[in-house]
């Protein structure tokens, strides 16, 4: 199953579990940990966010899709 959540609530998971969360460049997150609670504790809270959209944004001639709103990345790109 494919989750894509906000950063913040990334940030939220990972800070009240200690599961690390990543999201590839295709926007599939990964939740690592060796604790099966905690895990499993991630697991819920991604479920429970109910997000299911994160918008991928590419922009031409920049190095890698933009994933989510990242406004620093966006202006970068975009030479803002």
């Amino acid at each position: 199953m494919i989750f894509t959540i906000k950063i913040k609530n990334i940030r939220k998971i990972e800070e009240e579990t200690g599961v690390s969360v990543e999201i590839d460049d295709d926007g599939i997150l990964t939740l690592g940990s060796t604790e099966e609670d905690s895990l499993a504790a991630a697991k819920e809270m991604v479920e429970k966010s109910g997000q299911r959209g994160v918008p991928v944004i590419l922009v031409e001639g920049h190095k890698k899709p933009i994933i989510g709103f990242d406004r620093d990345e966006l202006e970068e790109a975009l030479g803002l």
